[in-house]
């Protein structure tokens, strides 16, 4: 997701819609390629965060009654 945001700086702040695309198909590319699971939790979250612009993002899952952190990402 790296990648992304350092070829379209427009992405990292939302960027409209080809902001978005890009994001999405980070997204698509990561599950495609990746055999971790939490590599995808990885991409969703860096790409939720390029398309709103956030400066943090987490992925919560639900194991049981509890809520489990998987993924924590900030801009740095």
């Amino acid at each position: 997701m790296a990648q992304l945001i350092e070829s379209f700086p427009e992405a990292e702040k939302g960027g409209g819609k080809l902001g978005k695309l890009k994001a999405l198909m980070e997204v698509a590319r990561a599950l495609e390629t990746s055999l971790s699971t939490l590599d995808v939790l990885a991409a969703v979250v860096d790409a939720a965060q390029a398309v709103t612009g956030a400066d943090r993002g987490f992925l919560l899952l639900r194991n049981g009654a509890e809520l489990e952190m998987k993924v924590a990402r900030d801009r740095g």
